[in-house]
Protein backbone atom coordinates (compact mmCIF):
# COMPACT_ATOMS: atom_id res chain seq x y z
CA UNK A 1 0.00 0.00 0.00
CA UNK A 2 3.03 2.43 0.73
CA UNK A 3 4.57 2.01 -2.88
CA UNK A 4 1.12 2.32 -4.67
CA UNK A 5 0.49 5.39 -3.15
CA UNK A 6 2.79 8.16 -5.43
CA UNK A 7 1.31 6.16 -7.96
CA UNK A 8 -1.89 6.98 -7.62
CA UNK A 9 -1.25 10.57 -6.69
CA UNK A 10 0.47 10.96 -10.33
CA UNK A 11 -2.52 9.37 -11.86
CA UNK A 12 -5.19 11.86 -10.24
CA UNK A 13 -2.28 14.73 -11.16
CA UNK A 14 -2.21 13.36 -14.55
CA UNK A 15 -5.95 13.09 -14.69
CA UNK A 16 -6.60 16.91 -13.50
CA UNK A 17 -4.23 18.47 -16.22
CA UNK A 18 -6.08 16.73 -18.70
CA UNK A 19 -9.55 17.92 -18.01
CA UNK A 20 -8.01 21.65 -17.39
CA UNK A 21 -6.69 21.33 -20.50
CA UNK A 22 -10.08 19.95 -21.85
CA UNK A 23 -12.11 22.72 -20.61
CA UNK A 24 -11.57 25.68 -23.69
CA UNK A 25 -12.49 23.35 -26.28
CA UNK A 26 -15.56 22.06 -24.47
CA UNK A 27 -16.66 25.93 -23.35
CA UNK A 28 -14.82 28.13 -25.93
CA UNK A 29 -16.55 31.75 -25.32
CA UNK A 30 -17.79 30.88 -21.90
CA UNK A 31 -15.74 33.98 -20.44
CA UNK A 32 -14.36 35.85 -23.69
CA UNK A 33 -18.35 36.38 -24.48
CA UNK A 34 -19.52 37.92 -20.96
CA UNK A 35 -17.93 38.02 -18.05
CA UNK A 36 -19.80 38.79 -14.70
CA UNK A 37 -18.92 42.45 -13.40
CA UNK A 38 -17.01 42.96 -10.10
CA UNK A 39 -17.91 46.35 -9.84
CA UNK A 40 -21.12 46.69 -7.29
CA UNK A 41 -24.08 46.95 -8.88
CA UNK A 42 -26.63 49.96 -9.00
CA UNK A 43 -30.36 49.36 -7.66
CA UNK A 44 -31.70 51.15 -10.72
CA UNK A 45 -30.89 52.71 -13.84
CA UNK A 46 -32.76 55.13 -16.01
CA UNK A 47 -32.82 55.29 -20.25
CA UNK A 48 -30.72 58.33 -20.95
CA UNK A 49 -31.08 58.94 -24.85
CA UNK A 50 -33.78 60.26 -27.06
CA UNK A 51 -34.79 57.65 -29.01
CA UNK A 52 -35.10 55.25 -25.84
CA UNK A 53 -32.87 52.07 -25.47
CA UNK A 54 -33.74 48.82 -26.79
CA UNK A 55 -34.34 45.58 -24.07
CA UNK A 56 -32.38 42.65 -25.83
CA UNK A 57 -32.51 38.92 -25.20
CA UNK A 58 -29.11 38.60 -24.66
CA UNK A 59 -25.68 40.90 -23.74
CA UNK A 60 -25.31 41.46 -27.41
CA UNK A 61 -26.24 44.41 -29.73
CA UNK A 62 -27.43 41.22 -32.09
CA UNK A 63 -29.67 39.51 -29.83
CA UNK A 64 -33.54 39.48 -29.81
CA UNK A 65 -34.67 42.99 -28.91
CA UNK A 66 -37.69 42.46 -26.89
CA UNK A 67 -39.52 45.73 -26.34
CA UNK A 68 -37.93 49.19 -26.81
CA UNK A 69 -37.79 51.73 -23.31
CA UNK A 70 -38.42 55.13 -23.52
CA UNK A 71 -36.00 57.99 -22.82
CA UNK A 72 -36.70 58.10 -18.32
CA UNK A 73 -37.84 54.84 -18.34
CA UNK A 74 -36.68 53.39 -14.70
CA UNK A 75 -35.41 50.01 -14.40
CA UNK A 76 -34.40 47.95 -11.49
CA UNK A 77 -30.91 45.90 -11.87
CA UNK A 78 -30.71 42.33 -11.86
CA UNK A 79 -26.74 41.37 -12.87
CA UNK A 80 -24.17 42.99 -15.18
CA UNK A 81 -22.01 41.69 -17.70
CA UNK A 82 -18.97 43.08 -19.62
CA UNK A 83 -18.17 41.34 -22.69
CA UNK A 84 -15.12 41.24 -24.52
CA UNK A 85 -15.61 43.73 -26.83
CA UNK A 86 -15.69 46.10 -24.39
CA UNK A 87 -19.06 47.19 -23.92
CA UNK A 88 -21.21 46.66 -20.20
CA UNK A 89 -24.20 45.17 -20.32
CA UNK A 90 -26.93 45.68 -17.00
CA UNK A 91 -29.49 43.37 -16.86
CA UNK A 92 -32.60 44.82 -15.86
CA UNK A 93 -36.40 43.96 -15.39
CA UNK A 94 -38.66 46.66 -16.65
CA UNK A 95 -42.16 47.70 -15.06
CA UNK A 96 -44.00 45.18 -17.12
CA UNK A 97 -42.12 42.24 -15.68
CA UNK A 98 -40.11 41.99 -18.60
CA UNK A 99 -36.32 41.14 -18.08
CA UNK A 100 -33.41 41.47 -20.34
CA UNK A 101 -30.54 43.07 -21.17
CA UNK A 102 -29.39 47.17 -21.72
CA UNK A 103 -26.42 48.87 -22.95
CA UNK A 104 -24.60 50.91 -19.95
CA UNK A 105 -23.73 53.43 -22.91
CA UNK A 106 -28.04 54.57 -23.22
CA UNK A 107 -28.75 54.52 -19.78
CA UNK A 108 -27.60 56.19 -16.42
CA UNK A 109 -27.33 55.55 -12.43
CA UNK A 110 -29.00 58.33 -10.73
CA UNK A 111 -32.03 59.72 -11.43
CA UNK A 112 -32.99 61.63 -14.05
CA UNK A 113 -35.88 64.49 -15.29
CA UNK A 114 -36.95 66.06 -18.64
CA UNK A 115 -36.88 69.65 -19.46
CA UNK A 116 -38.50 70.68 -22.74
CA UNK A 117 -39.83 74.14 -24.65
CA UNK A 118 -42.12 73.09 -27.29
CA UNK A 119 -41.92 76.80 -28.26
CA UNK A 120 -37.92 76.23 -29.28
CA UNK A 121 -38.20 72.20 -30.12
CA UNK A 122 -35.89 70.84 -27.27
CA UNK A 123 -35.94 68.11 -25.04
CA UNK A 124 -33.02 67.13 -22.42
CA UNK A 125 -32.90 65.08 -19.80
CA UNK A 126 -31.16 66.70 -16.10
CA UNK A 127 -30.50 65.03 -12.90
CA UNK A 128 -33.41 65.03 -10.64
CA UNK A 129 -32.22 66.98 -8.18
CA UNK A 130 -31.35 69.90 -10.64
CA UNK A 131 -33.80 73.44 -10.01
CA UNK A 132 -34.74 74.78 -13.20
CA UNK A 133 -36.62 78.22 -14.24
CA UNK A 134 -36.58 80.22 -17.96
CA UNK A 135 -34.86 83.58 -17.66
CA UNK A 136 -36.02 86.92 -19.73
CA UNK A 137 -31.90 87.78 -20.23
CA UNK A 138 -29.96 87.95 -22.24
CA UNK A 139 -32.25 86.36 -24.41
CA UNK A 140 -36.34 86.06 -24.42
CA UNK A 141 -36.81 82.69 -22.83
CA UNK A 142 -33.40 81.39 -22.14
CA UNK A 143 -33.63 78.06 -20.33
CA UNK A 144 -31.62 77.46 -17.46
CA UNK A 145 -30.83 74.35 -14.91
CA UNK A 146 -28.56 73.61 -11.71
CA UNK A 147 -28.21 72.66 -8.20
CA UNK A 148 -29.80 75.75 -7.08
CA UNK A 149 -32.55 77.66 -8.29
CA UNK A 150 -30.04 81.20 -7.49
CA UNK A 151 -26.80 79.80 -7.93
CA UNK A 152 -24.92 81.86 -9.90
CA UNK A 153 -23.76 81.10 -12.63
CA UNK A 154 -26.14 77.73 -13.69
CA UNK A 155 -24.98 75.30 -14.64
CA UNK A 156 -26.55 74.83 -18.30
CA UNK A 157 -28.06 77.40 -20.10
CA UNK A 158 -30.12 76.32 -23.61
CA UNK A 159 -30.65 79.41 -26.07
CA UNK A 160 -32.48 79.25 -29.25
CA UNK A 161 -32.65 81.99 -32.46
CA UNK A 162 -33.53 81.73 -36.10
CA UNK A 163 -29.57 81.40 -36.71
CA UNK A 164 -25.87 80.89 -35.34
CA UNK A 165 -25.28 84.43 -36.03
CA UNK A 166 -28.21 85.94 -33.95
CA UNK A 167 -27.04 83.69 -30.92
CA UNK A 168 -26.08 85.83 -28.33
CA UNK A 169 -22.54 85.43 -27.36
CA UNK A 170 -21.34 83.13 -25.34
CA UNK A 171 -18.25 84.01 -23.42
CA UNK A 172 -18.02 86.56 -20.56
CA UNK A 173 -15.37 89.52 -20.87
CA UNK A 174 -11.66 87.73 -19.78
CA UNK A 175 -12.45 84.26 -20.85
CA UNK A 176 -9.58 82.18 -22.26
CA UNK A 177 -10.08 79.86 -24.99
CA UNK A 178 -9.09 76.01 -23.36
CA UNK A 179 -9.68 73.63 -26.18
CA UNK A 180 -12.36 72.14 -28.28
CA UNK A 181 -13.44 68.58 -29.78
CA UNK A 182 -15.91 67.41 -31.77
CA UNK A 183 -19.66 65.59 -30.10
CA UNK A 184 -22.70 64.45 -30.90
CA UNK A 185 -25.88 66.26 -30.37
CA UNK A 186 -28.92 64.61 -31.52
CA UNK A 187 -28.68 63.65 -35.12
CA UNK A 188 -25.26 66.17 -35.45
CA UNK A 189 -21.97 66.56 -34.87
CA UNK A 190 -20.53 69.45 -33.85
CA UNK A 191 -17.83 71.39 -32.15
CA UNK A 192 -17.57 71.72 -27.90
CA UNK A 193 -15.73 74.45 -26.99
CA UNK A 194 -14.00 75.00 -23.47
CA UNK A 195 -13.43 78.37 -21.93
CA UNK A 196 -11.87 79.36 -18.69
CA UNK A 197 -14.10 81.91 -16.93
CA UNK A 198 -12.77 84.66 -14.87
CA UNK A 199 -13.99 83.09 -12.25
CA UNK A 200 -11.61 79.88 -12.15
CA UNK A 201 -14.79 77.73 -13.58
CA UNK A 202 -15.00 76.16 -17.13
CA UNK A 203 -17.51 76.52 -19.78
CA UNK A 204 -18.50 74.41 -22.61
CA UNK A 205 -19.99 75.97 -25.33
CA UNK A 206 -22.17 73.78 -27.93
CA UNK A 207 -23.63 75.60 -30.99
CA UNK A 208 -26.06 73.15 -33.14
CA UNK A 209 -27.62 74.63 -36.44
CA UNK A 210 -30.80 72.62 -37.01
CA UNK A 211 -32.70 73.24 -39.97
CA UNK A 212 -35.54 75.53 -38.33
CA UNK A 213 -33.19 77.59 -35.60
CA UNK A 214 -30.03 77.18 -34.32
CA UNK A 215 -29.18 76.47 -30.60
CA UNK A 216 -26.75 77.25 -28.26
CA UNK A 217 -25.89 75.16 -25.11
CA UNK A 218 -23.54 76.48 -22.78
CA UNK A 219 -22.24 74.44 -19.18
CA UNK A 220 -20.31 75.64 -16.53
CA UNK A 221 -18.41 72.94 -14.56
CA UNK A 222 -15.51 72.85 -11.92
CA UNK A 223 -13.18 70.65 -14.24
CA UNK A 224 -12.80 70.67 -18.12
CA UNK A 225 -13.82 66.75 -19.04
CA UNK A 226 -17.27 66.82 -16.68
CA UNK A 227 -18.91 63.50 -17.65
CA UNK A 228 -22.34 65.02 -16.71
CA UNK A 229 -21.95 67.37 -19.60
CA UNK A 230 -21.19 64.33 -21.70
CA UNK A 231 -24.39 62.97 -20.35
CA UNK A 232 -26.69 66.21 -21.14
CA UNK A 233 -25.17 66.45 -24.72
CA UNK A 234 -26.41 62.56 -24.70
CA UNK A 235 -30.07 62.80 -24.49
CA UNK A 236 -30.74 66.06 -26.67
CA UNK A 237 -33.74 65.89 -29.05
CA UNK A 238 -34.05 68.74 -31.51
CA UNK A 239 -36.70 69.82 -33.63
Amino acid sequence: MVKALPVLALSLVLAACASLAAAPDTHPSATASATPSALPLPATVWVNVPLGANLRGAPDSNAARLETLPQGTRVDVVGKRDPADGSSWYQVKAADGQQGWVSAAYVVTSAILRASSTTDGWTLMLPATFSTRTVASPSPGAFTAGPAADSAPPFVKVQAAASLATLPPATPTGSTFDHSRLTEVWNYTVQEKIYRTPEGLFLAVVRVPAPNRAYQFLFWTADNDAPIVTQILASIALS
